[in-house]
């Protein structure tokens, strides 16, 4: 898997996020986590510049700044939570959640991190938001095909003035031609973007073996 960013929505960031993508462009199906750089600070990042002269401080890098959400079967133990991160069963957020969930023609139910036979019936994403993280402003679908040079957008919404909840029922054409589906929510927070990244839903040929297992 990679951890590809730290709560800091930077430079830095893009480039982790932009060589993630490429890699699943490729045909390697590796998962993403978050972690924050916290080292000890909570509340607030304080750090030394010069002994007994300078200290500097933000509200960057901070515990809980960054999160993966774990969707964790069972009882919640250490082998099923490295199972979890080791399937994709995670998203990585800022505050905002995503669930995202893809159904094929039987309308058997397939979950982020499995492996969903063709043909695709149908994609549902929800996403949720709270007063903490702001309202949720707009989300993206993305489909990748293994070999292109980038993804494709499937569908996106802006929610206007924003809200703290959606569900939506996708049925995207030409699904036989992608390799994977993910998703992305953002809301604003004084002025501060937040937001949520899923692991891909990948797509198969046939129906042999555990569609909730990821290669």
């Amino acid at each position: 898997g990679m951890q590809i960013f730290n709560g800091k929505e930077d430079a830095g960031f893009n480039a982790a996020k932009k060589r993630w993508v490429n890699l699943l462009l490729s045909g390697k199906k590796l998962n993403i986590i978050a972690g924050n750089d916290g080292h000890g600070n909570f509340n607030r990042f304080r750090q030394i510049g010069f002994p007994f002269f300078t200290m500097r401080e933000h509200q960057q890098q901070i515990f809980g700044g960054a999160r993966t959400g774990i969707k964790c079967e069972g009882r919640i133990t250490l082998k099923a939570l490295s199972q979890a991160l080791r399937s994709g069963r995670c998203v990585v957020t800022t505050g905002p959640m995503l669930e995202m969930l893809a159904f094929d023609d039987k309308n058997e139910c397939y979950e982020i991190g499995g492996s969903v036979c063709r043909p695709l019936k149908k994609i549902i994403i929800k996403g949720r938001s709270t007063d903490e993280f702001g309202k949720l402003k707009n989300a993206i679908l993305f489909a990748g095909v293994i070999g292109a040079p980038k993804e494709k957008i499937i569908w996106s919404e802006n929610f206007g003035t924003g809200q703290f909840y959606f569900e939506k029922i996708i049925k995207p054409r030409g699904t036989d031609e992608f390799d994977y589906f993910r998703a992305e929510v953002f809301s604003l927070q004084d002025k501060e973007r937040r937001y949520c990244l899923t692991n891909p839903i990948w797509i198969r040929n046939s129906s042999a073996g555990n569609h909730n297992a990821a290669a």
